[in-house]
């Protein structure tokens, strides 16, 4: 009886460690392309304030093999990050703008949350920052 009862703990154990995976890989490996901002709300204004986008209007791109950000504007810059072409560092579920708004030196770092093709940026809303809201392109 002990036997078996020990062959179903270790049947059960190995079920349950061979099904467990980290996803942090896959969901930082689906950030990799082109997402277009659909809003950003908060920033110097109450949160409650929030600015909408056309699809088109600015479009980021993400290319995770070179560690880059390429923003691009299609309307007049309206503040926040201008276009170019950025350093990036994704940890966990951060990612780190290098040399924002050209500045040597000068760092974002916003909270990533994405699910399905929506990509949400919270670069510290509680302290007068802002989240930008995007979509898969």
């Amino acid at each position: 009886m002990k036997i078996r009862v020990l062959i179903l703990i270790i049947i059960t154990s190995i079920t349950f460690f061979t099904n467990c995976s980290s996803d942090d890989n896959d969901s930082l490996e689906t950030l990799n392309g082109t997402f277009n901002l659909t809003s950003v709300r908060g920033g110097n204004t109450p949160e409650s304030v929030t600015t909408e986008f056309n699809t088109g209007d600015v479009i980021w791109t993400f290319d995770l093999g070179n560690n880059s950000l390429t923003v691009e504007y299609n309307i007049p810059f309206s503040g926040g990050i201008n276009s170019g072409t950025y350093e990036i560092v994704l940890n966990e579920d951060s990612l780190i703008i290098n040399d924002i708004n050209q500045v040597q030196g000068l760092t974002s770092t916003g909270i990533i949350t994405l699910s399905n093709n929506n990509l949400s940026i919270d670069f510290g809303l509680a302290a007068d920052r802002e989240i930008r809201e995007f979509i898969r392109r």
